[in-house]
């Protein structure tokens, strides 16, 4: 045989059987994507065929506790651009840039970039700005529904409410806290495109609906809330204090009736730092660096200290309110008794140092116990709290819930401070404690604490929420109730403690003529400012805490101010505006004549500067009647009434001016800006194209030109301010 066609025929053999073997590899493989198909390659297939547009779930709604709308999703725009559909790309980036107020030269070279099929310009965009860029681009432009946030007043609860990023997401406050209650589950637009990757106008599209989110129904009062934001704003200005807390509560259930913080911002415009914010904050606007050197923080750190709430975060050294704790835990241990006789020469020597009351070289002489605390003399309380004993003190301190966080559902919540039980730990810096000097707390958690003075003993769990409503049904799916978290003292100790608040107030007869006919009681703080080396020389915290009525307290108020200018004492500075919260709120609900029932009163938000699509919704929402004058589109220029009370939607029409940027002649119509704060009113006149002058500051009391008068674009218009008095 020749052996040359012999390897021959072996080598067409091997190919042979490898082709065999690669041929049923091959259709094994085949058999086994048409069976079991790789997950990864039939995205990729899909990712050929179609493109994918999300739609953005609605966040849940945020209600005061008699069902206000304080925080709603409004329809807005998302604007995208089709890069290889534009023609001018010059002209397209003019027009985008000018109406989306975006750098012109970052739009082209987006919208030039032929490599991408679809370009997101800019999300949250409103109606008539989109229905403006619409009119003006007819290629390569598509424009789909996204949902914005909307809070009915601005600066009202800016700290406690919080507000939503650029992806709809909960950054701050209730909208952090309740994010995963209220953010609801986003859809999607998924469309079929070409082999360039354009939209294929006539191909086939599948939309899966969003799901939105559930709504929140707050403890606050919408009414008890403007006492408190009206009052705080006013004791700010009286003091140039670097910042003033209001906390309104329900002595009984814990429940949070408002919460106020100000300088504040506005929630539709949270980047905005405004000047008054500024001029508060002085030099906190500044920090040092490694060398010591005093550098100014960048406007992201001022931001961030701008959004947080200090009613949950703010760690100070309370003072003088402080001793309404020791004395519960002196009365309840029976260490002493009300009538237990104290003397106070003008001081009281701890380990040889002289620990001075507030009146020195004045005496308080010898009172019982009740005066003493009532008359709050630092010697008596020193030598209350070494008769009661270390180890029973910090007993009282931890179960009153100090140095640590009272759980209530807000964002940057601190725990305080309380340092530790140590024999190094001398007698006189544990004798000062009993004053609240040496032990640091939050607004919320010395609120909390003193309550249980006053209520019984009980230490309420403090609440921010009553229900959860759901977004698709309107059922209430979850309730809030009131939780007792412990009993910390008995319910005679407590009925002492109510007892010496009341005398307090008594003995200060200009508290009483403030109160009117509302019985109440109260304690007034005053504290040094503790800083990282020690104490600021002539800095202060005060601070005045608050019940009533005071036969059965069921509302307490505490408020605090940050560095008052001038006058520093608590009983001058913090209990007015205290005092005047806590007689509008008593005589608000009536417990006198116990008229509980009736109808809660609302108030008519202020819509002025507002896109008039987005105010409709929340008026159609509150149920409210609306008359509009003047355009179709544009901001609300005007409105009667504004920030008025009423009980029943039907008796309430709401009259609207509506002007667009200019009118047909391209003149600018002036607005009414008469009770703006001057921040909101310089936001008002920009949008319009106008130029404004200040003259003072805080609140708008007249204007030139007056509303109504038609101004050529560019136009100056002078705002004369006054702070409320």
């Amino acid at each position: 045989m020749n052996f040359g066609i012999l390897r021959s025929r072996k080598r067409l053999l091997v190919l042979l059987a490898a082709f065999a073997i690669v041929s049923i590899l091959y259709a094994i493989r085949l058999f086994y994507l048409q069976v079991f198909p790789d997950p990864k390659i039939s995205t990729s297939q899909l990712n050929q065929l179609m493109g994918e547009i999300p739609i953005t779930a609605s966040r849940g709604e945020i209600y005061d506790r008699n069902k206000v709308l304080l925080v709603k999703d409004a329809a807005s725009y998302r604007v995208y651009a089709r890069p290889k559909d534009i023609t001018d790309y010059e002209t397209t980036a003019k027009i985008l840039a000018d109406s989306l107020g975006l750098e012109q030269e970052k739009v082209l070279a987006s919208i030039s970039n032929t490599e991408n099929s679809l370009v997101l310009i800019k999300t949250k965009v409103d109606n008539n700005i989109a229905q403006s860029i619409k009119e003006q681009i007819k290629q390569g432009i598509t424009i789909e529904e996204d949902k914005k946030r909307y809070y009915t007043n601005g600066n009202f609860m800016s700290n406690v409410l919080g507000f939503t990023g650029t992806d709809h997401q909960g950054l701050f406050g209730i909208e952090a806290a309740f994010n995963d209650v209220l953010k609801g589950k986003d859809g999607l637009l998924a469309y079929e495109k070409d082999a360039n990757g354009n939209k294929i106008n006539s191909g086939v599209e599948i939309r899966r609906e969003a799901q939105p989110g559930d709504s929140v129904v707050l403890s606050i009062d919408s009414i008890i809330q403007h006492y408190a934001e009206t009052e705080t704003l006013a004791a700010l200005q009286r003091t140039n204090a670097k910042k003033v807390i209001t906390i309104v509560m329900d002595v009984k259930t814990g429940e949070v009736l408002a919460m106020v913080v100000k300088p504040d911002y506005d929630l539709n415009n949270p980047s905005n730092i405004s000047d008054a914010y500024l001029s508060a904050i002085g030099d906190d606007i500044y920090t040092t660096d490694e060398s010591g050197a005093k550098v100014k923080k960048s406007d992201d750190e001022i931001r961030m200290e701008m959004w947080a709430n200090p009613a949950v975060g703010f760690i100070y050294e309370p003072g003088s309110t402080f001793k309404l704790i020791t004395t519960a835990a002196v009365l309840d241990e029976g260490t002493m008794n009300m009538d237990t006789p104290l003397h106070c020469p003008g001081y009281y020597v701890v380990d040889g140092v002289r620990v001075q009351c507030y009146i020195y070289p004045g005496t308080h002489g010898t009172n019982p116990l009740h005066s003493a605390v009532a008359k709050s003399c630092n010697p008596s309380l020193a030598q209350m709290i070494l008769a009661l004993g270390r180890d029973k003190f910090y007993k009282y301190v931890y179960n009153f819930g100090f140095g640590d966080a009272t759980g209530i559902e807000l964002s940057g919540e601190e725990k305080g401070i309380v340092p530790p039980n140590t024999p190094s730990m001398g007698n006189l810096d544990f004798s000062t404690k009993s004053f609240g000097q040496g032990i640091s707390v939050t607004p919320i958690q010395l609120v909390t604490g003193l309550n249980a003075t006053v209520n019984g003993g009980k230490l309420m769990k403090p609440l921010i929420a009553k229900e959860i409503i759901s977004g698709e049904t309107g059922e209430v799916i979850k309730t809030y109730e009131p939780e007792v978290v412990r009993q910390v003292c008995s319910e005679d100790s407590s009925k002492n403690v109510l007892e010496i608040m009341r005398e307090m107030i008594l003995s200060t007869p200009g508290f009483q003529r403030l109160a009117g006919d509302v019985q109440i009681a109260g304690k007034t703080g005053t504290a040094e400012k503790a800083g990282a080396t020690g104490y600021l020389r002539g800095k202060y915290v005060a601070s005045f805490y608050g019940v009533a009525p005071y036969e059965d307290p069921q509302i307490a108020v505490y408020v605090l101010v940050d560095e008052p200018e001038g006058a520093r004492f608590g009983g001058q500075v913090a209990a007015p505006p205290a005092i005047a919260i806590l007689t509008k709120t008593v005589n608000y609900y009536s417990y006198k004549q116990s008229g509980n029932d009736a109808t809660p009163a609302q108030i008519i938000p202020d819509f002025r500067g507002e896109d008039i699509d987005m105010v409709v919704e929340v008026l159609n929402t509150l149920g409210l009647s609306y008359k509009i004058q003047g355009d179709n589109k544009g901001i609300v220029t005007a409105q009667s009434p504004v920030n008025a009370e009423y009980a029943n939607a039907s008796s309430i029409v709401v009259n609207l001016t509506v002007s667009s940027t200019t009118t047909a002649d391209g003149k600018v119509i002036i607005p009414d800006l008469n009770g703006l704060g001057v921040q909101r009113a310089n936001e008002m006149l920009t949008k319009l194209g106008l130029k404004v002058t200040i003259k003072g500051g805080g609140i708008v009391r007249s204007q030139n030109p007056a509303a109504g008068v038609l101004a050529e674009p560019g136009s100056e218009v002078e705002i004369i301010c006054e702070y409320a008095q």
